[in-house]
């Protein structure tokens, strides 16, 4: 059954298990026929409860993709790690996820869908482990065990220890409940060599981090080596980071637990490193291993920019770093590397870096404490919610002297931007494309005070309305409504007074039109007043696979299935071939290096739902298969090279795993050169043709012979001697699905364009860059366009030295200066001028 997670409830004597979905690869179970049959109500893809006394289990949930770690915290609330999904869904979980597991909820896999799934709303996590493909499998929490230590300081007792096993990473997650939900601040501890699987606490306080032996995403197999690493805290620790964050647009503030010493105050005042990127996180350097998916390298190949310190300075009180840097407002991540001082290595441990590697944002609020003494406080906070942000900062000396201010009359003033897209709907695996359009998302924003009177100022697009205290209470309610936009954070001030004779309270909450129960908001929704969503950059090379060019899908495709290679006895891709082996649908999400891999040695890394098995059967035959279920409680034993036996469940005596895969080594080079990359090619490349873009009922494409009749009697210039470069230049949809969809037709011609030679491809949103115009050789339009005359310079600089353009459909929109763009292309529309119709049209010719 799959079951990946299991943990038991001492208040009860309840046990809980996790059980994956039933089709990772067909999300919504979509028959032939396009009709979607998960109803949810299997207990696949769910978290159940079984009863003390073993008699009933529950389903408390849907839409778990994978959960393999599940933990009670000190709270009794019940948390799993749920890993991703995105490589066979566009929107499916592409974040690995911590979440909190409530009765009834939805987690999101499959995601909501207009057709398929209309009727759930998909929960929230916790939080996002990214950049995607951590693959979170242990979960543990900070607590005591037998009366001994927690891990770390006692101010990380609590927190979650949680493994990312495909990059080697640990990671500590700190939680936080209100009475929304909970809020999550994570830090990395350490980054491996190996897949890191599982962590726990020791009764010494250490901690025991297991891993697993191979590559990712699964490693050499149950047989495959391991090691425990002991992860010991230091006798006399260091001063510890708390807290880091842009204190203005030219400085970023760490502050530590604990005063620094001449020594460390040396080291760090003369070994600061900064980097920024859309992409980049702690500890990035010490990464050594990631797996083989397209869109991790599309990471990797994202620009990272180095940020120059003019200054590092150490605060006079020594419990906090001040880094000064150029002004900066990007909504990026930086990477922070501080020198510590060299030390002695313990007998028996591993060399470690001196170094303290942290992640710094431009997240969080800005606030301002005027008292009426004249006294002032500025400082920075994770969360408007005061009791968050004490537990998130409060080992922060300048914090402590914050809140010591607010317990003295004054006012409190908090700036912040809140980024409020997608609030109940999954990010998009990038460079894929929903078949659906979302509808615009209504976002309530709820502030709350139980001990003081408010005011909210908010930004332009926003309603507000507030709620009157009932006789004999003092809660304040504040309503601020508004419609989600990508990258168009809303503005948010509050001010409130300050007493002596208690602490200024204040919840912030969010509901949307679609679910109206109240969230918490996770910090990374909400930003520094100087920080500006950066639009993405408009254009970008199409990832190339130079591996593959020049190879022809069609005849990879009659390689797969041919008698020679013989993949296709076992294997399917799109729903053609056998089930014996793993499904390679999705192979178009990895890159070459890792199926380049996995074909020509097939041990590196063992799927474990198709391990090879020593089967011995009744009859006295001993088989190497891998064991798949069949109907009616039998089972079907896949021999290798398409061979199968179908056997009785009590046919078979035992079953031992086995440390090798039966798939043949070394294929590629038995296929040689040219057929290897050829099926590389099928593998790694969408079927190329131009209707999978197209609405139901598409077209059949043209036929070649009926392309070259109509081509007849053209030209026929010489192929290039160089590449040639395009821009293909698209907009925002602005019709229905399958119509005017600009996006996806940009997506399309990218993927048939990267199967060529001869050409290299650009992106651009609207229009070409100053860059793009000086170098592209032509130019494709098809978006709702318009024109300028700065445009027409652009338009007539590149027609002179001989550059070639294309408009397509409504392209050639022009509005009220329609006349210079017809005199450049023969025609053009003003759309204030023009009628329009829609709908099918029957036209007669008479002869």
């Amino acid at each position: 059954m799959d079951t990946a997670s299991v943990c038991y409830d001492h208040r009860d004597g309840s046990v809980y298990f996790g059980l994956g979905v039933r089709w990772y690869d067909n999300a919504y179970e979509i028959d032939p026929a396009g009709r979607a049959h998960n109803d949810l109500t299997s207990e696949r893809g769910a978290i159940l409860r079984i009863a003390p006394d073993f008699k009933s289990r529950e389903k408390l949930c849907t839409g778990v993709r994978w959960p393999v770690g599940l933990r009670f915290n000190r709270a009794g609330d019940l948390f799993c790690t749920d890993q991703e999904g995105a490589t066979w869904l566009p929107n499916g979980n592409p974040f690995d996820e911590l979440l909190y597991i409530e009765r009834g909820r939805h987690y999101g896999f499959p995601p909501r869908h207009p057709k398929h799934l209309p009727s759930v709303v998909d929960e929230p996590s916790v939080f996002d482990y990214g950049p995607q493909h951590q693959s979170t499998c242990g979960l543990r929490f900070n607590e005591s065990v037998n009366g001994g230590p927690v891990f770390g300081p006692e101010w990380w007792a609590g927190d979650a220890l949680i493994t990312g096993e495909s990059r080697g990473k640990l990671y500590r997650t700190s939680l936080v409940k209100t009475r929304d939900g909970y809020v999550a601040q994570n830090q990395i501890i350490a980054c491996l060599n190996q897949l890191a699987v599982d962590v726990t606490v020791s009764p010494r306080g250490s901690l025991l981090l297991a891993t697993h032996s191979g590559d990712p995403d699964w490693g050499t197999g149950p047989e495959g080596p391991g090691t425990i690493f002991v992860i010991a805290p230091e006798k006399s620790p260091a001063p510890r980071p708390v807290a880091a964050w842009s204190e203005d647009p030219e400085h970023f503030r760490i502050a530590f637990d604990h005063p620094l010493d001449d020594t460390m105050a040396q080291a760090v005042s003369t070994g600061a490193r900064l980097e920024r990127g859309r992409y980049v996180q702690a500890g990035d350097r010490f990464e050594s291993m990631w797996p083989g998916y397209e869109v991790v390298k599309r990471q990797h190949e994202e620009a990272v920019t180095t940020v120059p310190v003019i200054k590092t300075a150490v605060a006079d009180d020594r419990r906090s770093v001040v880094i000064t840097v150029p002004p900066q407002s990007s909504t990026d991540t930086f990477a922070l590397s501080l020198r510590r001082p060299e030390r002695a290595k313990p007998v028996g441990a591993l060399v470690q870096e001196e170094a303290i590697d942290l992640s710094v944002t431009l997240n969080g609020v800005e606030a301002e404490w005027k008292g009426e003494d004249g006294a002032t406080w500025r400082g920075w906070l994770p969360h408007p919610d005061l009791s968050v942000a004490g537990a998130f900062a409060g080992a922060s000396a300048a914090h402590r002297e914050g809140r010591e201010n607010l317990l003295r009359p004054g006012q409190l003033t908090l700036k912040t931007r809140l980024d409020l897209w997608n609030m109940l709907r999954p990010a998009v695996q990038p460079g894929a494309r929903l078949d659906h359009e979302p509808a615009p998302e209504e976002v309530t924003i709820v502030f709350t005070s139980p001990t003081s009177e408010f005011t909210v100022a908010y930004g332009q697009g926003a309603e507000k309305k507030s709620v009157a205290s009932k006789p004999g209470q003092v809660t304040h309610d504040v309503f601020i409504t508004t419609t989600a936009r990508p990258h168009q954070p809303l503005d948010v001030e509050l001010t409130c007074r300050t007493s002596k004779d208690h602490a200024p309270e204040l919840r912030a909450a969010w509901h949307t039109a679609e679910d109206t129960r109240d969230r918490a908001f996770p910090l990374r929704r909400f930003l520094l007043p100087w920080a500006r969503p950066e639009q993405p950059s408009g254009f970008a090379r199409v990832p190339a696979r130079p591996e593959i060019q020049g190879g022809d899908w069609a005849r990879g495709r009659d390689v797969f299935f041919s008698e020679r290679a013989l993949c296709g006895k076992c294997h399917a891709v799109r729903g053609r071939g056998a089930t014996l082996a793993p499904d390679l649908s999705n192979l178009v999400s990895r890159d070459f290096a890792s199926v380049h891999r996995d074909i020509a040695d097939p041990n590196a890394a063992i799927n474990p739902d198709y391990i090879a098995h020593e089967v011995a059967l009744r009859n006295g035959t001993v088989v190497t298969a891998v064991v798949r279920p069949a109907e009616g409680g039998r089972f079907v034993l896949g021999l290798g090279a398409g061979a199968s036996l179908e056997v009785a469940a009590d046919d078979i005596l035992s079953r031992k795993p086995l440390k090798t895969s039966i798939m043949p080594a070394k294929l590629d080079e038995a296929l040689g050169e040219t057929d290897f990359r050829d099926l590389m090619a099928f593998l790694l490349t969408e079927p190329p043709l131009m209707g999978v873009y197209a609405a139901e009922g598409r077209p059949a494409p043209r036929p070649t012979p009926e392309v070259a009749a109509a081509l007849a009697g053209a030209p026929s210039p010489a192929l290039p001697t160089r590449p040639l470069k395009i821009v293909l230049v698209s907009g925002p949809q602005d019709h229905g699905v399958g119509e005017h969809d600009y996006p996806r037709w940009r997506d399309v011609w990218s993927r048939l364009f990267s199967l060529s030679d001869h050409t290299e491809l650009m992106l651009a949103d609207n229009w070409p860059s100053p860059e793009q115009w000086a170098v592209a050789d032509a130019i494709v339009f098809y978006r709702r366009g318009d024109w300028s005359l700065g445009r027409a310079r652009d338009f007539d600089t590149f027609l002179r030295r001989g550059g070639g353009v294309v408009f397509v459909h409504w392209a050639v929109e022009a509005g009220a200066e329609a006349g210079g763009l017809a005199a450049r292309i023969g025609l053009a529309s003003n759309a204030a001028q023009t009628k329009y119709r829609h709908g099918p049209i029957e036209v007669v010719f008479d002869p």
